[in-house]
C-alpha cells in the first residue's frame, strides 16, 4: 500500500523542529513510507532511527537503511552519516516517527472515532466490549491490540500490543480505506512512554485499573502511573475518559 503523495521537502516542512542538515544526491524524492525497521527499507523509504525502551539505538542501523535505498534517514546525532540520502535532524526520532507517519498516511486517526484503553489488567476484555457495543450500533468499528489488528474481518498478528507509531498509522490508514468509522485501541504503557500513540487525539479513553507491573520497563511504580496516566494528555478536548 502507497502512502499519500508527498515528497520529502513537503515532509520536513510540514513537521516542527525538523531539519534538512544534508541533502542527498537524489533531488527531492518522493517518499514510499517511513520505516524504523532497517529491514523494511525499499527505495524512497524514509528511515527513522528510534531510540530508547530495551531495543537496540536504531542509529546503528543508518547505513542499513541507505544501502537498501533511504531516501532520508531522520536522526538525533549531529554526526550520523547519510551517504546518498537526505539527512532529517530532529530532536526525538520517536516523536518524529509518529509525526511523519501520520503526515504519510494521511492523518487517518481523523477520519476514525478513536477509543484508547490502557490498564494493568482487563485491557482486551474492555476493548472487545467497547467493541462489540459499537458494532452493535451500527458503527464499524476496527480493533488493535493483545490479539492482533482486525483491519477488516480477519485478526492480523502483531509484534506488540500496540505497534511503533509507523505501523501503527499504516493500521489506522487501512481501516479507513476499508470503511471502518472507528477503532478501539489497547494501549499499553510501553507505547505511552515510547510515544507510539503520539498524533492520535482520542475520542475517549479508559483506564480499567494499576497494579505493580512492567517495573523492568519503567523502573518504578511512580514511572509506571506516570506513563499511563499520558494517555489523559493524548485525549481530545471535547473527549470523554
Amino acid at each position: 500500500m502507497r502512502t499519500i503523495d508527498m515528497h520529502l521537502a513537503e515532509l520536513v516542512k510540514a513537521v516542527p523542529g525538523a531539519v534538512l542538515e544534508a541533502g542527498g544526491r537524489r533531488g527531492d524524492p518522493e517518499v514510499s513510507s517511513v520505516e524504523c525497521d532497517s529491514r523494511l527499507v525499499t527505495d524512497g523509504s524514509v528511515f527513522v532511527a528510534i531510540r530508547g525502551g530495551q531495543e537496540r539505538d536504531r542509529h546503528q542501523f543508518v547505513e542499513d537503511a541507505v544501502a537498501r535505498g533511504a531516501a532520508a534517514v531522520v536522526v538525533e546525532d549531529d554526526d550520523a552519516p547519510s551517504g546518498a540520502a537526505a539527512r532529517i535532524r530532529v530532536r526525538n526520532c520517536r516523536l518524529a516517527l509518529a509525526e511523519f507517519g501520520a503526515l504519510v498516511n494521511g492523518h487517518p486517526a481523523t477520519g476514525l472515532r478513536t477509543v484508547g484503553v490502557t490498564g494493568t489488567n482487563g485491557k482486551t476484555t474492555t476493548s472487545l466490549m467497547v467493541r462489540h457495543i459499537l458494532e452493535a450500533a451500527r458503527i464499524s468499528c476496527g480493533y488493535v491490540g493483545t490479539l492482533g489488528a482486525q483491519v477488516g474481518d480477519d485478526m492480523e498478528d502483531l509484534a506488540n500490543t500496540t505497534p511503533e507509531a509507523s505501523d501503527l498509522q499504516v493500521l489506522l490508514r487501512r481501516m479507513v480505506e476499508v470503511g471502518r468509522s472507528a477503532v478501539v485501541l489497547e494501549v499499553s504503557s510501553h507505547a505511552l512512554a515510547l510515544d507510539r500513540v503520539a498524533g492520535i487525539d482520542f475520542d475517549a479513553v479508559v483506564f480499567t485499573n494499576l497494579t505493580r507491573d512492567h517495573l523492568d520497563f519503567h523502573g518504578s511504580e511512580a514511572a509506571y502511573l506516570e506513563a499511563k496516566a499520558r494517555i489523559f494528555e493524548r485525549l481530545d478536548g471535547g473527549g470523554a475518559a
